[in-house]
């Protein structure tokens, strides 16, 4: 059987791995909040920073949609929230990262 024109000419999306969807910059966020609020709960005392590395479309929303419920969180905890740009790649999670008050 003889491959098709559109399929010699089109690579399989290392995003979606060919399935035609990726998940939405919303959807990542909101799971990564969930995440941070997981976090939270390992951090038993104030000072303490939550570094997040997202993509930068998610890194986007978290700063913007998101952020007001990140500063709350934030202030409720006594922490900081850091959201950087992650590294653009396939992978589309975040990385959440916590680091002690220093003294």
């Amino acid at each position: 059987a003889r491959q098709s024109i559109y399929g010699r000419l089109t690579d399989t999306c290392s995003s979606c791995e060919g399935t035609g969807f990726v998940r939405s910059a919303t959807d990542i966020a909101v799971e990564t909040l969930h995440r941070v609020r997981r976090s939270l709960k390992q951090t038993s005392e104030p000072g303490w920073t939550i570094r997040v590395s997202a993509p930068a479309r998610v890194a986007a929303v978290l700063r913007g949609q998101l952020g007001g419920v990140l500063d709350d969180l934030a202030e409720q905890h006594g922490v900081e929230i850091v959201v950087d740009k992650g590294t653009p790649g396939g992978n589309d999670d975040a990385d959440i990262a916590l680091h002690p008050k220093r003294d």
